[in-house]
């Protein structure tokens, strides 16, 4: 990045959920704030899923949404297991993010 123009920095992160580890999820949007990507690629795991009902999907995304909010880079998303699993979600997915997966050069 320092003056030159054909390079850039970006941040690869996953399973953002949190799991079992509450509030790991703002650690990591710190971090990455001060990192100062052009993007965030994140490859998984949003959410925890877990289920077909579209009300506690959304639940989950939005939660996920607002929290990401915070990052100062764009975030690109690439589902995971968990965000994937069944035609549902793989459904609900599309309609919310678009594409499920990326490509640069």
């Amino acid at each position: 990045k320092a003056g030159n123009e054909d390079q850039f920095t970006f941040a690869i992160v996953s399973d953002l959920n949190g799991g079992e580890r509450e509030g790991i999820f703002e650690v990591a949007i710190e971090q990455l704030n001060l990192l100062r990507p052009q993007f965030i690629l994140s490859v998984g795991d949003l959410v925890n899923g877990e289920t077909d009902e579209i009300q506690e999907l959304q639940q989950q995304y939005d939660s996920f949404d607002q929290r990401a909010a915070k990052a100062k880079a764009p975030i690109f998303h690439v589902g995971g297991n968990h965000d994937l699993t069944s035609p549902v979600m793989r459904n609900f997915w599309e309609e919310r993010y678009g594409r499920r997966y990326y490509y640069f050069i």
